[in-house]
């Protein structure tokens, strides 16, 4: 693979259900989700990691709080994120993993609470990282609670460092977060909507269950010049999902992939020609119609 690789340090594991069995200022105990055994990983172990696998852009270990949590939980995750990204960061010094093209990013904490996020900014700031991940969101808040969190977190940060909003992927989500100043993402957007038989598209989303695609011979979506697109038509993927074939999954993820890239490229497009505001409005009004 000869583009951008990024890796993420495992930390966002804690919130899963009997994964994390032990935390502490060190760092983590888990269990393999493979043959259960107990794994101790700390913020030095994952940018060591780093130095074989030779990621782009590699993020340290922070420590993420379960949405809910209280506030002493969520102010012991901002302090320990802190120190956790110090850590990492000397590591990352001492390896000399940024000569071998080797960036790392430090994550911001502090739920939905300005008051933490401000403590973690000014933090994590003061280490003087490439770039910045935003984590924490889009585990249980609502929307409001969301998007204010972010545009005070990305008033705060500096405009010249890429900023990378983790775990948000759909597509109006997306463009707001561009509008607040994000660069970055990653989600299993795209692929999980797949999995549940919904196509995306500039129209909105559909389901290819539907009975009334069984005699469509138009592809997923007219003027797509993915590879489902071009040589699959909705009966075709529709017949594979009756049938119980799982080569729908592939063509669909296919498509919503390829959707979600499309739609990136045209927003660096309108951000270089300075029409972004209108590119987001009118493709919001298309795709909540």
């Amino acid at each position: 693979w000869d583009r951008a690789l990024f890796t993420d340090s495992g930390g966002f594991q804690m919130i899963r259900r009997g994964f994390l069995l032990k935390l502490s200022d060190i760092g983590l105990t888990l269990r393999s989700p493979y043959d259960g055994r107990k794994i101790d990983v700390t913020p030095e172990d994952v940018v060591e990691w780093m130095g074989v696998q030779r990621p782009d852009i590699g993020m340290v270990l922070d420590d993420l709080p379960p949405y809910g949590a209280d506030r002493d939980r969520k102010l012991a995750s901002v302090d320990r994120t802190i120190a956790w990204a110090g850590r990492a960061k000397k590591t990352h010094d001492e390896l000399e993993l940024g000569k071998g093209g080797i960036s790392i990013f430090a994550i911001l904490q502090g739920g939905v609470d300005p008051g933490l996020r401000k403590r973690c900014i000014r933090g994590i700031l003061e280490l003087d990282f490439p770039g910045y991940g935003i984590g924490g969101l889009s585990i249980g808040e609502s929307r409001k609670e969301m998007f204010s969190t972010l545009e005070l977190t990305t008033s705060l940060l500096p405009r010249e460092k890429p900023v990378y909003l983790m775990g948000v992927g759909s597509p109006l989500e997306l463009l707001d977060s561009i509008a607040v100043g994000v660069d970055m993402f990653d989600s299993v957007f795209p692929a999980r909507h797949a999995r549940h038989r919904t196509v995306l598209t500039h129209s909105g989303i559909y389901s290819v269950k539907s009975a009334a695609l069984s005699s469509d011979l138009s592809p997923l979506e007219k003027g797509c010049g993915c590879p489902t697109c071009r040589d699959h038509t909705r009966a075709y993927i529709h017949h594979l999902v009756k049938t119980g074939e799982f080569g729908w999954m592939r063509l669909v993820t296919i498509h919503n992939l390829y959707f979600i890239q499309r739609l990136m490229k045209d927003a660096r497009a309108a951000i270089m020609e300075n029409r972004f505001e209108r590119f987001r409005r009118d493709f919001r009004e298309g795709y909540m119609k």
